[in-house]
């Protein structure tokens, strides 16, 4: 599925035409989430290079973010991604208890194409054989989660996902993208933005 993001009402981001998720589910536990930036991206402070590794205040630059959440919980995982690293943290309520949270390591990917791209590019990303269908220039940054350790994630609930991002200009302009903003400041971490469900996997 895709959705859109949208921009925080106090933000503002002039390079950017529009940003949006792909998310697929591959397993009861396995999720890919694919973050496509489009617009003037020369101005997006963003690095061409993956580098995974585990880095805390991430979001203090270019940054895409979920939050995970199991209905009737108030536990959830706030997962950090970028070409500078990622991280993953766990919450017991609305930021309440945060630590580390252990999971196994995402593949990040990204490609990054500042001039329009022809018909039959093909990406490196071993899931996605070409770019086709995206408006070049863009920005793509695709996480794949494996998350079969964590099983308080019951499988027969349904999930519900925030997505966001935080975009730096490289004038150090920053501005706030999400499925949806409570009134006041940006705050990703309010339940109401968790406003993707992914159905319960399996039958309860």
């Amino acid at each position: 599925m895709r959705v859109p993001l949208v921009l925080h009402p106090d933000s503002t981001c002039d390079p950017v035409r529009s940003l949006y998720v792909e998310v697929q589910r591959l397993a009861p536990r396995r999720l890919i989430a694919r973050y496509i930036v489009e617009g003037d991206i020369q101005h997006i402070r963003l690095g061409h290079h993956v580098h995974s590794r585990r880095l805390d205040e991430l979001w203090r630059h270019t940054c895409f973010e979920a939050f995970l959440q199991v209905e009737g919980s108030s536990e959830y995982l706030e997962f950090n991604f970028s070409t500078e690293g990622w991280n993953c943290y766990q919450f017991d309520d609305y930021r309440e208890g945060m630590r580390e949270a252990a999971i196994t390591e995402p593949r990040i990917e990204a490609a990054r194409h500042e001039k329009p791209v022809p018909p039959g590019t093909r990406a490196h990303m071993t899931d996605l054989d070409t770019l086709d269908g995206y408006q070049g220039p863009f920005l793509i940054l695709q996480a794949h989660l494996e998350l079969e350790a964590r099983t308080e994630l019951w499988t027969d609930r349904p999930w519900h996902l925030g997505l966001s991002a935080i975009i730096e200009e490289r004038s150090g302009n920053k501005s706030y993208w999400a499925l949806k903003h409570p009134d006041g400041a940006p705050d990703f971490h309010r339940a109401d933005c968790f406003a993707l469900e992914l159905p319960a996997a399996r039958p309860a």
